[in-house]
C-alpha cells in the first residue's frame, strides 16, 4: 500500500511559490525598434501613422509572449523546488548528511591522493584523544575519478594546507566497515609555526601505516 504523504501547509506552499518567483526574476522588457518593423514590412516606410500602429501592435504581442515565457519558467522552477524539497531528493540527502556529519577542527597538514581508490587523503592535527592518540586524524574525500565535485574539493583542500580548518566528516559504510569521508571544509585562518615538511611526513605516515583510519 502506497504511503500517504502529509499535505503541504499554506505557509509551505507560499514559500515554494515565492522562491520560484524569485528564481524566475522579472518579466523581460521588450522594446520594438521601428526599423525592424519596416524591414519586415517595407510598405510602412514613409507612413508614420501606420508604422506607429504596427509598432504598437508588435510591442503588445512581444510583451504577451514575454509574459507567457515567464509563466513557463515559473512552472519549471515550481516543479524543481518542489522536487528538491522532497525527503528523498538528492538535495535533502545532502542536507541530512552535512547535518549529521562529525565536525573536526584542526590544522590541515597535507593532502595527497590514495592511488588504490583515487580518493583524496588528508591529515589533520587536532588533539590527543581516544580516537586519535597521537593527535592526528585522517579522512578521505569521495572518489575523484568519478566525481568532478570531489576533484574540485581536493583542490580547495590543498589551498588550505597549513590553515586551521573545520572539516565535516561523514561516516560511510564501506566493505563491512566504516569510511571517514570529508564533505565540507571551513577556513579558520593560517596556523602559527606550521611546518609543511612535517605536515606531509605525518600525513604520509598515516596513509602508509596499517592502522590508518
Amino acid at each position: 500500500m502506497a504511503e500517504t504523504k502529509a499535505p503541504l501547509t499554506t505557509d509551505q506552499r507560499n514559500q515554494i511559490i515565492l522562491a520560484a518567483i524569485n528564481m524566475s526574476g522579472a518579466v523581460r522588457d521588450v522594446v520594438i525598434d521601428p526599423a525592424d518593423v519596416i524591414a519586415a514590412n517595407p510598405d510602412l516606410a514613409g507612413n508614420d501613422q501606420q508604422l506607429k500602429a504596427a509598432v504598437a501592435s508588435a510591442q503588445l504581442a512581444a510583451r504577451e509572449q514575454a509574459q507567457e515565457d515567464w509563466k513557463h519558467g515559473l512552472n519549471r522552477n515550481l516543479k524543481q523546488i518542489t522536487v528538491l524539497l522532497n525527503d528523498q531528493s538528492s538535495a535533502s540527502k545532502i542536507v541530512d548528511m552535512i547535518h549529521n556529519a562529525k565536525p573536526v577542527m584542526g590544522v590541515l597538514l597535507y593532502v595527497t591522493k590514495e592511488a588504490s581508490s583515487t580518493r583524496g587523503f588528508i591529515g589533520l592535527k587536532t588533539r590527543e584523544s581516544k580516537w586519535a592518540k597521537d593527535g592526528i586524524e585522517t579522512a578521505r574525500t569521495e572518489r575523484t575519478d568519478t566525481s568532478p565535485e570531489a576533484l574540485e574539493f581536493c583542490r580547495q583542500l590543498r589551498a588550505l594546507i597549513g590553515h586551521r580548518v573545520l572539516v565535516r566528516i561523514d561516516m560511510q559504510e564501506y566493505d563491512g566497515g566504516k569510511l571517514r569521508v570529508a564533505q565540507h571544509v571551513e577556513d579558520l585562518g593560517p596556523a602559527k609555526d606550521f611546518d609543511p615538511a612535517e605536515g606531509k611526513e605525518l600525513t604520509m605516515a598515516k596513509l602508509n601505516s596499517r592502522d590508518r583510519d
